[in-house]
């Protein structure tokens, strides 16, 4: 199974201004929201990427260890993960 998620940083008009795309790749568990629930999410804690254990661990919310991320309202754990950005 693989997710794929775009994170954005737009202007004060709402236009993109860079972004960067991860890839997910064989998923150990998860918790995520509806695409349109995501606009609603509180983003002040930021998000944490974390590499333990061999796994990757995606969270939006404060985390620095893969079991922390498991109390995050929105975590992704997987064996690898693809980063691509620009901007």
């Amino acid at each position: 199974m693989i997710y794929k998620l775009e994170l954005a940083l737009q202007d004060d008009d709402g236009e993109d201004i860079s972004s960067v795309k991860l890839e997910f790749i064989n998923i150990n568990s998860s918790r995520t929201v509806p695409d349109t629930a995501l606009s609603y999410m509180d983003m002040m804690s930021g998000i944490a990427i974390i590499y333990e254990n061999e796994k990757y661990g995606f969270a939006i919310g404060c985390g620095t260890t893969i079991l922390a991320i498991h109390t995050t309202p929105l975590f992704i754990i997987s064996d690898d993960i693809k980063i691509e950005g620009n901007g």
